[in-house]
């Protein structure tokens, strides 16, 4: 839903997008699990990221942010917190370049940037797709234009995801 709201900006998606929020809220306050917790985390970071979705009553993103990697931290023999901390690096990148602090930013782009050849099969967890979007924008201002796209081949797709299909 968030994915294509991010192409159409329609009025039903961000209605759509507002209840579901909602729903995973309810869901977060009947069985707190701190899963569920970060999942809510993760929605609300990227509905304030990624969409003009106003969100009055929820904490500065860096706030949500670290109690993430607070709840990571809970878990870190895990394997699918793994999973997890690759979403959350995304979000403080994607953060962190937003708002034009580059050298934050980099940090996290670099981590990203060595798992790339999976990252694609993250979009069931986040916009992994903006992550392509945002890399072009990090090699033009480095000046880097030449290697736009060099790691396209080797990158793994899920041919059932048109979003990323589209990117």
């Amino acid at each position: 839903t968030l994915a294509n709201y991010y192409f159409s900006s329609a009025d039903t998606d961000k209605e759509l997008i507002k209840l579901l929020k909602t729903e995973i809220k309810n869901i977060s306050a009947l069985n707190k699990s701190p899963r569920i917790e970060l999942i809510l985390i993760f929605i609300s970071v990227q509905i304030i990221l990624f969409t003009d979705i106003e969100l009055k009553e929820e904490e500065p993103i860096e706030d949500l942010l670290e109690k993430c990697d607070k709840i990571l931290d809970q878990y870190k023999g895990d394997k699918k917190s793994g999973y997890y901390k690759l979403i959350l690096t995304f979000l403080y990148f994607e953060y962190y370049f937003k708002i034009n602090q580059t050298k934050k930013a980099m940090i996290y782009f670099e981590v990203l940037d060595q798992n790339s050849q999976k990252w694609l099969l993250q979009s069931n967890g986040c916009l992994a797709f903006k992550f392509l979007l945002s890399k072009i924008d990090v090699l033009l201002r480095a000046g880097k234009k030449d290697e736009i796209g060099t790691d396209a081949e080797t990158m793994y797709l899920d041919p059932n995801d048109l979003y990323t299909s589209v990117i």
